[in-house]
């Protein structure tokens, strides 16, 4: 399978950190969980979702499981400073992603 350039940046990185999980790109439309999940046959606990926030000292990637929702005040408590969603803008300057090559939930 072909992996867009992004998203091979994104495999490599989650490889390097000793994630084995395989991104898979796929031409249905994937913008909640629930598509995602019809999109590839699983349920919906098996989907990841990629969720951009921003705070006082860059940007965070938050990897979700599909049937759960971040909660903002504990991941506030995590990083340690108040966290707001990624922009468009904020998405593609870290990542090389748009908001469309990294769904939301």
């Amino acid at each position: 399978m072909t992996l867009s350039p992004s998203a091979q940046r994104v495999q490599e990185a989650l490889k390097a950190l000793g994630f084995p999980h395989l991104r898979v790109e796929v031409p249905a439309s994937t913008r909640t969980a629930e598509e995602a999940a019809r999109a590839v046959g699983a349920e919906v606990g098996q989907i990841v979702k990629s969720l951009v926030f921003v705070g006082e000292r860059g940007a965070y990637l938050f990897l979700v499981s599909g049937q759960n929702r971040l909660d903002l005040g504990k991941a506030q408590a995590l990083v340690g400073s108040p966290l707001r969603r990624a922009t468009p803008g904020e998405l593609l300057a870290p990542t090389g992603a748009q908001v469309a090559d990294l769904k939301e939930a």
